[in-house]
């Protein structure tokens, strides 16, 4: 669902007084984003490495901050003598590496616009491993100027193991693994001596149980929300599959109604013709009221035929590229039960919840949508609550605007569904119409619709009691029109 494109700027007007791409509000409005906010949400679309690069940044935060407040507490709070200049320098140097990659985030994942082009994953993976080793080593340097391996905080190498494990290929995160154990080996010579490390046992023992449990429970956080948004990923990708199979689906439907359209349609006009003719013949020779009343049937019939014909293509998906005309929820009503044959059974409600302009009672101003298919969708489910409903039993359709979505409800007076019912019945060609009662098409194709306006079906049933169907679709944020359909993909 993509909203409706922004017309073209006048290369004339006066430029935006706005801060410019790259300035240092819109950097620091970026950088507070990803501090606070985290990453943005997922697309369907994104390699799976660009999701992870957005992680790693959003994390590498996380890992500052910390190291800051571990560095004020062991020098003020715990009154351990520490180089602090320098080891403010150093997450100052971290701090800057973050920035400039949170800066370049876009331009790398420009760099592998989709997910099967592997150069551009390899770039977005080498610097996910750049970054991991980057940190490793940044956190080595802070802990060889506070003691080595005499450190108990060394516990935290283990926490980049852990992401590159989640994050990277395998081969990524054994090298990753072996720049830890190349930087502990290197601490256990290189390092800056903290005498009280060696003198305050009781203060190491429980630096010792410290640094375990944070290394422990910032594991199990960083690692369980990054799975957490990559299966959230796989999720949104199962949905596009799904919704991709529906499309071709439909246009499978759409190529055999156009067929049958083209087929049906020269002996539908001979019989229109014939038919005519022969009703002219038996009006001379003064036939009875029953012959004419017989002929006339015959030409109402093929006209309703020509009519279902040239709605197949609407109720297969040819509605999915429609123009979006203004329409008010009066006139949809309108247009779908005009044309059903039991429209006296369908009780209508209409509800224009939306603020009009100019102020009480002045008239709302219309939505636009693609009404004739829309129309068709929802008439298929209101003739479907009348076949489920007993004989004059009414059903409800209720139309109601509100400032962003436009909501349908169907209900009718039937047996209802069972819960296996309702789950299936969506899926094409599933009915539970008697044989020769319908194709099992209508809440597929209506579902199919309303999904490639960015809307929802809903079905809720009870046995004995009777079914509503909910359709909901989002509207522009004026109310005054549905957000533009999806794209074929």
């Amino acid at each position: 669902m993509h909203p409706a494109s922004s017309p073209p700027r006048n290369p004339g007007a006066p430029k935006s007084s706005g801060p410019r791409r790259g300035s240092l509000p819109q950097a620091l409005g970026l950088f507070g984003r990803s501090l606070i906010e985290g990453p943005t949400p997922l697309h369907s679309t994104r390699p799976r490495s660009s999701i992870n690069l957005q992680w790693l940044i959003h994390l590498r935060w996380a890992a500052i901050g910390g190291q800051l407040i571990t560095v004020f507490v062991v020098r003020y709070l715990l009154g351990v003598e520490i180089p602090l200049g320098l080891l403010l320098g150093v997450i100052a140097v971290e701090f800057g590496t973050n920035a400039v990659l949170l800066s370049v985030f876009g331009k790398l994942v420009a760099s592998a616009p989709a997910p099967n082009e592997s150069s551009g994953l390899d770039r977005l993976q080498a610097t996910q491993l750049a970054v991991t080793v980057l940190d490793t080593l940044f956190l080595g340097v802070l802990l060889g100027m506070t003691g080595g391996t005499s450190n108990p905080f060394c516990a935290f190498l283990v926490i980049y193991v852990a992401l590159a494990a989640v994050l990277l290929p395998i081969r990524h995160a054994i090298a990753a693994a072996v720049m830890v154990a190349l930087v502990l080996v290197t601490l256990m010579n290189v390092s800056t001596h903290i005498p009280v490390l060696d003198r305050g046992t009781v203060l190491r023992g429980w630096g010792t149980v410290v640094a375990i449990g944070l290394t422990s429970l910032l594991s199990v956080y960083f690692v369980s929300r990054v799975t957490t948004a990559l299966v959230r990923r796989s999720e949104q990708l199962e949905t596009e599959r799904e919704r991709r199979e529906r499309r071709r689906h439909l246009e499978a439907l759409g190529t055999l109604a156009a067929g049958a359209a083209h087929e049906l349609g020269t002996p539908l006009s001979t019989i229109a013709i014939v038919a005519k003719e022969l009703g002219l013949r038996l009006e001379r020779s003064g036939a009875s009221a029953e012959e004419l009343e017989d002929a006339q049937l015959i030409r109402e019939e093929v006209a309703r035929c020509r009519r279902i014909l040239d709605r197949m293509s609407t109720d297969s998906g040819g509605g999915i590229g429609e123009e979006l005309v203004p329409t008010r929820p009066s006139e949809l009503a309108d247009l779908i039960v005009d044309e059903m044959a039991a429209r006296d059974r369908v009780v209508v409600e209409v509800e224009d919840l939306a603020t009009a302009e100019g102020g009480e009672g002045a008239e709302r101003a219309p939505f636009e949508l693609p009404r004739v298919g829309l129309a068709t969708s929802v008439r298929a489910i209101v003739q479907n609550a009348i076949d489920a409903s007993p004989e004059a039993s009414p059903v409800r359709l209720v139309i109601r605007r509100a400032s962003q979505s436009l909501r349908i409800l169907v209900t009718d007076q039937g047996g209802g569904m069972s819960a296996d019912d309702i789950e299936r019945a969506t899926e094409p060609f599933f009915t539970t119409k008697d044989v020769g009662g319908g194709m099992g098409l209508g809440l597929y194709l209506a579902s199919s619709f309303i999904e490639n306006l960015g809307g929802a079906l809903e079905i809720r049933s009870v046995l004995g009691e009777g079914t509503t169907v909910r359709m909901e679709i989002p509207m522009a944020p004026t109310g005054r029109g549905v957000l533009e359909p999806r794209a074929s993909v």
